[in-house]
This record gives C-alpha cells, structure tokens and sequence, in this order.
C-alpha cells in the first residue's frame, strides 16, 4: 500500500476520483445483490444514491470553504488581470 501522508487531502482532484470509485463500487454492489434484475425495489437506488452522495458532497465542501474563509475570489494572473 501506498504512503497516506503523501495524499493531499485538500485537493479537488483527490475527491473526484474517491466519488468516482465510489459511485462505480455502489453501482456494482447493487448489481449484484440483485443479479441485475431491473424489478428489484434495490435497483430503483441505482442513480439515486450517488447523486445524493455527489450533491451532499458539493454541499459539504462549500460550507467547508466558507468556514475556512477560502471564499474570495483568486486574485491575479488571470486572463483579465491587468
């Protein structure tokens, strides 16, 4: 296994791949509780768990960034900077 320190906890992109391997193992999970079949009440979650999760997530993350006082506004180099 690798190194935990070195994982940048922080990052945007660090989260979007723990979402994505999240949404694919939950997708996998139930299609095999219920062998694929679409009839199942289990399967009706298929969708609506991860976009819960995706939702709750960006959620999470703004009310983090605004405690934290990350909200301004990145200041310079940018293709308007003058």
């Amino acid at each position: 296994m690798g190194d935990l320190t070195n994982i940048d906890w922080r990052s945007r992109r660090f989260w979007m791949i723990v979402g994505h391997i999240g949404t694919a193992a939950w997708m996998m999970f139930v299609l095999a509780l219920t062998d694929g079949n679409v009839d199942d009440p289990l399967f009706e979650l298929i969708f609506v768990v991860p976009l819960a999760a995706w939702i709750s997530g960006l959620v999470a993350a703004r009310i983090i960034k605004a405690l934290r006082g990350d909200g301004a506004p990145p200041t310079g180099g940018g293709p308007d900077h003058r």
